[in-house]
């Protein structure tokens, strides 16, 4: 069955026809030595090795592990203050006098100059 072709030489809608014209010249087309050692695969790289298997037993103490204080802690959802309270802080900007009085050392002022290139 020949199947009807838009512009591009496809076929119209989202399937092709399993019966598809091909030339006579096309079907006694013999590929060249190059073309014949580009369709040979590579093969496998030694020390190559396959998938693992998608299911494997699980050990005896994985299934009778207990799990610790701390790593139930750690499993625990972070709790943090909703941002109601952190928007409408009024410190939030607040600086610390310390801060203000602090003086950079030589090294942090050397490293704070923009780097010139030229």
């Amino acid at each position: 069955a020949v199947v009807s072709t838009q512009s591009t030489g496809q076929p119209s809608g989202p399937f092709r026809e399993p019966d598809w014209p091909v030339s006579k010249k096309a079907m006694k087309a013999q590929p060249s030595e190059r073309i014949r050692e580009l369709s040979r695969s590579k093969g496998l790289v030694e020390g190559f090795q396959g998938n693992r298997d998608v299911q494997w037993s699980v050990s005896k103490s994985a299934k009778q592990a207990v799990a610790t204080r701390r790593i139930e802690e750690l499993s625990g959802p972070i709790m943090r203050e909703s941002m109601d309270h952190v928007q409408f802080n009024p410190d939030v900007f607040k600086v610390s006098e310390a801060a203000k009085k602090a003086k950079c050392s030589a090294r942090t002022a050397e490293l704070a100059q923009p780097i010139v290139k030229s």
